[in-house]
């Protein structure tokens, strides 16, 4: 959408919840149709369709097939809530290093950027291993990033409406927000064949018994791009317990490139294993992408500064936040249940790392 569409969407968009709150427009009020606002504002009828879509993710307006749209009562009943409380969980309280994350600072700015577009008021806690309780309030809808089983059970039972970010728990019935990991390993792994490499390593985090779940789906997708190629796995190029850390992703790469037939090409599932990958290259005498493909994933801003710039994927976190205000108020205000999983498909970002395979001919 061009920002003049964007911006004449929003118009529309404010005059009219300004009108609904202010009691202008009443509760069972029929708003005027698409084509009267396109008329009205002078603009195309998918400008208005986006700004009564937008009304009716926010709860203002409930849309009847074949009738119209229709003003909600926006009346402070018992599942009414004001704000929005949002719980971020650290490993370890005493080192503050991870509040700084990429994937938490977007998600909490999605957050905040939904909440004002709902009107609502966001309220932070962070728990811990050392510290996990949460103090519960009032007129609040709970968004939880990575937080203990217990404290969503908690709000569960006290009747909380509760939407999870990043981690699931499908038995409890949270509905969650996910980036599609298996989507991105796979565009990943899809792009390196495409260049003809056919011997592409993996540096896995953990062992493959004990991925967490977004590495899990990063190799599980890994595994399907090369199986619909027909391409078999081949368990040397398949590195495992390797850590996050740039000097494991070191350590790691410069061993799988001692063997006797190396990759051509190696996906780390993180961009600092791949900056490691980077320096092993360098060490060894290989040229990246002309020997060696590299590619990463997660997008940090050192992946689009460092030299050659890294091929990664990026998640769109702030999109994540926001998504998660969005379930929330569909599920309370307009009594819409949503699905229990809502996958934003992450973006593959193709840079300077990654080149046509060198074809060789096998002694």
């Amino acid at each position: 959408m061009s920002i003049k569409q964007e911006t004449l969407y929003s118009i529309i968009y404010r005059d009219l919840e300004r009108a609904i709150r202010s009691g202008e427009l009443s509760p069972g009020k029929a708003l005027p149709s698409q084509n009267e606002l396109a008329k009205i504002y002078q603009v195309s009828t998918t400008t208005t369709r986006r700004a009564l879509s937008e009304l009716e993710k926010s709860g203002l307006i409930r849309r009847i097939q074949g009738k119209g749209s229709f003003v909600e009562d926006l009346g402070q009943g018992s599942d009414a809530f004001s704000h929005i409380g949002f719980v971020h969980h650290l490993n370890d309280e005493t080192n503050s290093e991870s509040l700084f994350n990429p994937y938490y600072v977007g998600a909490i700015e999605g957050v905040e950027q939904g909440a004002e577009k709902h009107g609502l008021e966001v309220l932070y806690q962070v728990v811990s291993d050392e510290y996990d309780r949460i103090e519960i309030w009032n007129d609040t809808a709970w968004i939880l990033l990575d937080v203990s089983r217990e404290i969503v059970a908690r709000l569960k039972r006290s009747n909380k409406p509760v939407v999870s970010i990043h981690s699931y728990y499908p038995d409890l019935g949270i509905p969650f927000v996910i980036s599609d990991d298996v989507a991105g390993g796979y565009e990943v792994t899809c792009h390196l064949l495409s260049l003809g490499h056919s011997r592409i390593g993996i540096l896995l985090p953990e062992s493959l018994m004990n991925l967490s779940q977004e590495f899990s789906n990063r190799y599980q997708g890994y595994i399907s791009a090369l199986n619909q190629h027909k391409v078999e796995p081949e368990p040397e190029l398949i590195s495992e317990g390797v850590g996050t850390s740039v000097y494991d992703g070191y350590v790691a790469a410069l061993k799988m490139l001692d063997c006797p037939e190396p990759p051509t090409a190696i996906f780390a599932l993180t961009d600092m294993q791949a900056l490691g990958v980077l320096r092993a290259a360098r060490e060894l005498g290989m040229r990246v992408p002309e020997e060696l493909s590299v590619a990463g994933y997660d997008d940090q801003i050192y992946a689009r500064l460092t030299r050659p710039a890294l091929t990664t994927v990026r998640q769109n976190f702030v999109a994540i936040g926001e998504r998660a205000v969005d379930i929330l108020v569909s599920e309370i205000r307009v009594k819409k249940r949503q699905n229990l999983m809502a996958s934003l498909k992450p973006e593959l970002v193709v840079r300077k790392s990654t080149a046509q395979a060198i074809s060789k001919k096998r002694k």
